[in-house]
C-alpha cells in the first residue's frame, strides 16, 4: 500500500516550475546541475527503476488536489507499472484509490472510516486471492459476540 507516494523524484526535481522544489532541491540536491546528483536521484526513483517483473498487487492512494503528490504522477507510475509487470492475474493488480482531499486526507472520522474501509476490504480481497481462503466478512457474519 502507497499512501500519497513520491514516486516521479527525478522528473519532479528537474522541473523547476514545480512549487516545492526550492524545498526538495535542498533534501535531494539538484539534479540538474551535477551528474552526480543526477544519478544518484535516478537510482532512488520509484518511477526510473520500475523493471519487467511479477510484482504484486499493490493499492495506490492518492489525493486528487495533493500539490506534492500529483495525481497525473501517481498515473503515469500506474501505467508503467501495469505495462512492466508479467504477472497478468489477480495476484498482480494495480488498484488506484483517488480520493478527493489532498496531500494529508480528508478531515474528520467519516474521512478517516472511509479511507480504511477502503483499504481493509482490499486487503480482505487480497487475502481470498493470494491464501485461497473465505473472506473474513464472510467468516465473521452471524457470530457477533
Amino acid at each position: 500500500m502507497l499512501n500519497v507516494p513520491f514516486l516521479e523524484v527525478l522528473g519532479t526535481l528537474l522541473d523547476k516550475s514545480k512549487a516545492l522544489v526550492v524545498s526538495d532541491h535542498e533534501e535531494w540536491g539538484d539534479p540538474g546541475e551535477s551528474l552526480e546528483t543526477y544519478h544518484r536521484v535516478q537510482e532512488l526513483c520509484p518511477y526510473e527503476n520500475l523493471q519487467h517483473n511479477n510484482y504484486p498487487s499493490v493499492l495506490l492512494v492518492v489525493g486528487e488536489h495533493d500539490f506534492r503528490s500529483p495525481l497525473y504522477q501517481v498515473m503515469k507510475y500506474v501505467k508503467r507499472l501495469r505495462d512492466r509487470r508479467q504477472r497478468k492475474d489477480q495476484r498482480g493488480e494495480v488498484y488506484v484509490n483517488i480520493q478527493s482531499t489532498g496531500h494529508n486526507g480528508g478531515v474528520g472520522a467519516d474521512c478517516t472510516i472511509r479511507e480504511y474501509s477502503v483499504q481493509y476490504a482490499l486487503l480482505d480481497h487480497l487475502l481470498v486471492v493470494y491464501l485461497n481462503v473465505s473472506s473474513i466478512g464472510q467468516q465473521q457474519r452471524g457470530h457477533c459476540h
